[in-house]
């Protein structure tokens, strides 16, 4: 699906497994708590991806249970950051689940990345709640809350 009239080659689809090492490499540049071959492997089949060029620019991953989702990753590669791309990763992942029928979105993201909130929010995630001390921190004994944010889709 071409998700912008702008980028006649941006294509919003699924993850193929022969993209499990570009997606990795990206995450390596987004995360510092990189997935097991595994965990990739296992959530494939609900892991999408906005490509230009067979160049890979960003991914998402879901959880799916029943009629509901949860956004586990997202990542837009660093050289394609602050250009709309999360915005347009995130719009057309919320469209394909709802062509799956899916009722709901549901996150949780760290209180500090006000980036990831204000990307939701514009999106049309609403805050729903906070789990206190959910994240560890690099500072000894201190801990982060996450914001739990969701959506009807």
């Amino acid at each position: 699906m071409n998700v912008d009239n702008n980028r006649e080659a941006l294509v919003f689809d699924r993850l193929s497994s022969d993209q499990i090492t570009k997606a990795r490499e990206l995450e390596q540049c987004c995360f510092d708590d990189p997935w097991s071959e595994s965990l990739w492997q296992y959530y494939l089949p609900q892991t999408y991806a906005l490509i230009e060029s067979d160049q890979l620019l960003a991914y998402a991953q879901c959880s799916i249970v029943l009629n509901e989702a949860e956004l586990l990753r997202i990542a837009v590669a660093p050289s394609h950051q602050g250009k709309g791309l999360g915005k347009q990763m995130l719009i057309a992942l919320l469209n394909q689940l709802k062509q799956q029928c899916m009722e709901r979105l549901m996150l949780e993201v760290r209180a500090s990345n006000k980036a990831a909130i204000a990307l939701y929010a514009a999106s049309g995630l609403s805050l729903e709640g906070r789990r206190k001390g959910y994240y560890e921190t690099e500072q000894a004994g201190q801990r982060e809350d996450a914001l739990l944010m969701g959506v009807n889709l």
